[in-house]
């Protein structure tokens, strides 16, 4: 690529990383249990996995389409792509802010025929000033990585991009690399994550959960089973910061910390 490539992307991408990052911080820190830097860190490894895959892709697909028609399709998907992942994540990071909960493709596939209770979940409630923010961020990812370019054009005194030298392509060889390099960043954002929190906001919504390895366990009696009379308590959308029994400040379901003391 050459140096008019770098500019315009990485004067999205930087922001972008720093954004999506900041959100996934601020979700970590809305949690009470704490855990420290460690478990702070462990929740944010599938974020910054799927920062640098993201990065890697549109650097490689920038080097490797030079020119033509397709070069535009190229800017305008990186521009519109971005877009649809930072609302993707803005919401989310407001739907856990609002629910205490993640949000997941199980939940917007189920709501999807519902478009009217899915929305309402995720901006109801928004300060004003969020939204200002929200505005600004998405122009500036429309227009800033063209107005950044030329600025810098102009500061530096380049050669009008008419005049100038095509840049070299990519080797194939370099190339490959450089993808497989980026897939593997993107494999590791899903690993990395165990559980919905520790994934990043937008692998959850894009992907769906699957079924829980528990979910078909059965239970194998043997000689020394004591056998007693078992009662599952499910209560949807509950965070266990805000019941009784793991958290002694709250009275929020005495009922349930009773219950829990005498079994």
């Amino acid at each position: 690529m050459d140096r008019r490539d770098w500019v315009y992307l990485l004067s999205l991408l930087i922001p972008f990383v720093v954004y999506n990052s900041a959100l996934k911080a601020l979700e970590i820190g809305l949690l009470s249990d704490g855990g420290g830097f460690t478990r702070a860190l462990s929740l944010m490894l599938s974020t910054i996995f799927f920062n640098l895959g993201y990065v890697l892709f549109w650097i490689w697909l920038f080097a490797t389409v030079r020119k033509g028609p397709l070069r535009w399709v190229v800017v305008i998907l990186f521009h519109a792509v971005t877009i649809f992942v930072l609302v993707v994540a803005t919401g989310a990071y407001l739907y856990f802010r609002r629910v205490g909960a993640t949000l997941e493709y199980d939940i917007i596939a189920e709501r999807f025929s519902r478009f009217d209770l899915l929305v309402p979940g995720l901006f109801q409630r928004v300060p004003p000033l969020v939204w200002v923010l929200l505005m600004a961020a998405l122009l500036g990812v429309a227009l800033g990585p063209l107005l950044l370019t030329r600025l810098v054009e102009r500061w530096r005194g380049w050669p009008d991009t008419s005049s100038s030298t095509e840049a070299l392509g990519t080797p194939s060889l370099f190339s490959l690399g450089f993808l497989l390099l980026m897939l593997g960043f993107g494999s590791l954002s899903v690993l990395a994550g165990t559980n919905a929190l520790a994934r990043d906001s937008f692998v959850n919504v894009i992907l769906p959960a699957g079924t829980h390895p528990a979910a078909n366990a059965t239970l194998a009696e043997t000689s020394e089973t004591e056998k007693r009379n078992v009662v599952l308590v499910h209560m949807e959308s509950i965070r266990a910061q805000s019941v009784s029994p793991y958290n002694k400040n709250l009275n929020t379901t005495p009922f349930l910390n009773e219950l829990a003391k005498s079994s």
